[in-house]
């Protein structure tokens, strides 16, 4: 039997159309993300997928993956809001119709920060770590 390694590319393809289904909140996945968006946005770092075998073939049984989110607005509301409506989004979200992919589970949250980089252009944001296991 082969094992059918998950794709963090398909990961990708699904987070990017289960958030642009969230109203009021821009999804930069897998799209470029604009200079200067127009509200709440969220933007990802897609980890690769790791695989890893437990059989004593040493064949691939099991794999695993990450994404970190960053929510993001033009205000502290805007970011929270933003991250309020991802996170509600993703609770139990599987991204795989495959049953032995598992939901996303949210890992760790950052506080809301300020980037004060662009003195002109301040915005805020917080970081969601989220895992998968299949």
């Amino acid at each position: 039997m082969v094992y059918d390694q998950p794709r963090a590319y398909g990961m990708a393809e699904s987070l990017q159309a289960a958030l642009d289904a969230v109203p009021g909140v821009q999804a930069y996945i897998l799209t470029p993300l604009d200079d200067r968006p127009s509200g709440g946005y969220v933007w990802a770092q897609v980890g690769a997928v790791q695989s890893s075998a437990d059989r004593m073939d040493g064949l691939a049984s099991d794999a695993s993956g990450s994404i970190i989110l960053h929510c993001c607005g033009y205000s502290a509301a805007q970011a929270i809001n933003t991250d309020d409506r991802v996170a509600a989004a993703l609770l139990d979200w599987r991204w795989s119709t495959d049953a032995h992919v598992s939901p996303l589970r949210c890992v760790s949250v950052g506080a809301v920060t300020a980037d004060r980089s662009v003195p002109s252009d301040v915005r805020w944001g917080t970081t969601r770590t989220y895992r998968w296991d299949a």
